[in-house]
């Protein structure tokens, strides 16, 4: 076979591959709106899990699910940005569920409203989720400085916090960065806070990243930056 034909061959080869994989190839599905790849759900395809769901939320706000919860034209949900209800009417199985965790963060809470809030922010920021711009200035009006929101807006290390933030900002970074906590951050937090103290830092950690997880999944990525600019790789 002479060079010239093992060249043509070789072209014929590749050209083939790369339309095999082409065509093998699934394309992404438009999103349903610039900052949400979900679709909002019309009120006549809710299922009667959905319906449930929406009720029983209602009951406890009764000002309804609003702009920020995703209410859409014509008794619609799920529309508008990604958060919270956009990205759980999806599921609405588990929506109930949540909603009582989230609502235990606040309405039961071993730690003070200004730590919770804390929690939260420093796990919204961990995964750049603007969950962080519903507890901003609910953070500050409950005692946390704002020279702290903005450190840790930015990436850097809190100065001059007091001996409880400092606690929980330590016990919350190791746990999302290290996987663990060590010894001597658990201790510090145990003896500050008790043990329920300490389970409710590390089950509000937890149901936050949840939150986050699925939130940040409905962004296209075309979708611009929201409140928190992502940190560089």
């Amino acid at each position: 076979m002479t060079a010239s034909l093992c060249r043509s061959v070789l072209i014929l080869v590749v050209t083939f591959g790369v339309q095999i994989g082409a065509q093998g190839q699934t394309p992404a599905p438009a999103p349903a709106a610039p900052q949400n790849r979900l679709s909002a759900i019309p009120e006549e395809k809710m299922t009667e899990a959905l319906r449930r769901a929406l009720a029983e939320y209602r009951e406890v706000r009764p000002d309804g699910l609003g702009e920020l919860g995703g209410a859409g034209a014509g008794g619609a949900v799920g529309a508008g940005g990604p958060n919270l209800w956009t990205v759980y009417v999806h599921l609405p199985e588990v929506l109930g569920p949540l909603r009582q965790l989230h609502e235990q963060s606040h309405v039961n809470p071993r730690m003070s409203q200004k730590l919770v809030h804390f929690i939260i922010m420093i796990v919204a920021r961990y995964w750049t989720n603007d969950i962080w711009t519903a507890h901003e200035e609910d953070s500050i009006r409950e005692g946390l400085g704002r020279d702290t929101v903005t450190a840790l807006e930015e990436g850097r290390h809190p100065q001059h916090m007091a001996e409880d933030e400092e606690i929980v900002y330590d016990f919350c970074t190791e746990l999302l960065e290290n996987k663990r906590v060590s010894d001597a951050t658990y201790a510090r937090a145990v003896a500050k806070f008790g043990e329920e103290g300490v389970v409710q830092t590390a089950v509000t950690a937890g149901l936050y990243s949840y939150l986050s997880i699925a939130v940040n999944m409905a962004y296209p990525e075309a979708a611009p930056s929201g409140r928190l600019a992502p940190f560089p790789r």
